[in-house]
């Protein structure tokens, strides 16, 4: 299996996430609004490089492949590919202060444990000070 992806964007909505209860299984964060950067200098080149994205990121890439491989322990059923579409704030401190799905083709049980190892995640602390807002596309392809 692997996991692969890094995407940032310029994001310009007000936070907010919303959950929903799926037929099994934990409740489904979806964004409702993107999270906002915050840049308190005003200043370009601040904040986060998606190289120190894709870095700290890679550090989960165990957790998140467990993520993967506990969603199918004990059944008969063959893994699924798929996408998760993260939207996070990373806070001037380097932890991410709130997390939610984008877009989803995977189970609701794999989406809580990838957003849990998402939210656990530390970033280096962004330049300038303030808040990052970031999509992070991830991708679970299974090789057989």
């Amino acid at each position: 299996m692997r996991l692969a992806g890094l995407a940032l964007a310029a994001l310009l909505l007000l936070p907010a996430r919303a959950t929903t209860q799926g037929k099994e299984g934990p409740a489904r964060e979806v964004c409702q609004k993107d999270y906002v950067s915050e840049n308190p200098n005003g200043v370009e080149g601040q904040g986060l490089t998606s190289m120190q994205v894709g870095q700290a990121m890679d550090k989960r890439h165990k957790k998140i492949t467990a993520c993967h491989e506990k969603t199918h322990e004990g059944t008969e059923e063959e893994s699924e590919s798929g996408r998760l579409l993260v939207h996070f704030l990373v806070d001037a401190e380097g932890n991410v202060s709130a997390a939610c799905l984008k877009e989803s083709s995977m189970t609701p049980e794999l989406e809580a444990c990838v957003l849990d190892a998402v939210k656990a995640t530390h970033f280096p602390k962004p330049r300038g000070g303030g808040s990052v807002a970031v999509t992070y596309p991830i991708k679970f392809t299974v090789r057989h």
